[in-house]
């Protein structure tokens, strides 16, 4: 997280890059609930000092879910602005991904976890630009 610096006497701003993934097993999608409160997530975290987004999105499913990836291809980014006086800004580098190993075992900030396809996937997401990933990835797995 970087902290930028604010001239005009107001509240920093900080800056997060994090990186996730549209973790797929056939024809669904892993989406995960939040314990404190009903909202509906993909996998995504933090990027440590000097990582590669990619292993980002690899070490993070693994952290929150238990599973092993097989990270296939950048989608593309969402960006969005959070906290108190919305000071707090964020990057997300997005991959799609394959489930190759592991059993689901969820970090105790998520108290829910499901594969499900597209359209019950984009149903159940909280937010707008996790739906839109998400359809982004199932178009790309279909073109090919």
């Amino acid at each position: 997280m970087a902290e930028l610096e604010d001239k005009a006497g107001r509240p920093p701003t900080y800056f997060h890059q994090s990186a996730g993934a549209v973790v797929l097993s056939g024809d669904r999608c892993l989406v995960l609930r939040r314990a404190d409160r009903d909202e509906w997530v993909l996998p995504k975290g933090h990027l440590e000092e000097g990582e590669p987004p990619e292993n980002a999105a690899a070490r993070e499913v693994k952290e929150e879910t238990g599973f092993d990836i097989r990270v296939r291809e950048h989608i593309g980014e969402t960006r969005y602005r959070f906290g108190p006086g919305l000071q707090h800004r964020k990057r997300v580098e997005w991959f799609v991904a394959e489930q190759v190993a592991g059993t689901l075992t969820l970090e105790p900030i998520f108290g829910d976890g499901a594969f499900l396809d597209e359209e019950e996937a984009t149903a159940r997401l909280t937010h707008e630009a996790d739906r839109s990933i998400v359809t982004r990835a199932f178009a790309i797995t279909r073109s090919r």
